[in-house]
Order: structure tokens, then C-alpha cells, then sequence
């Protein structure tokens, strides 16, 4: 099963590297944008592609104020 994993990236870094080692241990393939290396235009075409054929969304999101 493919899981798309969304969030703020670097306030979240932590978060979203716990949640990929956790989904590696049942054999998920999981999605980061963060490990693409795209340029930002590139990289919202790309998750918008990898969102579409994903199987599960996770979102992981914070109770702190932050910005993008």
C-alpha cells in the first residue's frame, strides 16, 4: 500500500521522519516531499501526482504557531 505523508516540513522534520520509520516496519511505501529534490513548481505537481494514487493519507499537524 502506497501512504502519502502531509504536513509543514520543517517544523515537523521529527514528526514526519517518526511516522516514515513506523509505516517501514509493516512494508509501506510511503511518499515525503521532502525526499524528491524537486524544485517547488516541480514538487506540487509531483505530490499532487502521488497523492492521486495513493492508498492512505496521513496528516500530521502541530498545536504551535508556525509559518510556511
Amino acid at each position: 500500500m502506497k501512504v502519502f505523508v502531509s504536513s509543514t516540513v520543517k517544523d515537523l522534520r521529527a514528526e514526519r521522519d517518526s511516522v516514515k520509520k513506523a509505516l517501514s516496519h509493516y512494508s509501506f511505501n510511503t511518499y515525503l516531499s521532502e525526499h524528491d529534490g524537486a524544485d517547488w513548481a516541480s514538487s506540487c505537481t509531483k505530490c499532487l501526482s502521488e497523492l492521486e494514487t495513493s492508498d492512505i493519507y496521513i496528516l500530521v499537524e502541530s498545536t504551535s504557531k508556525c509559518t510556511i
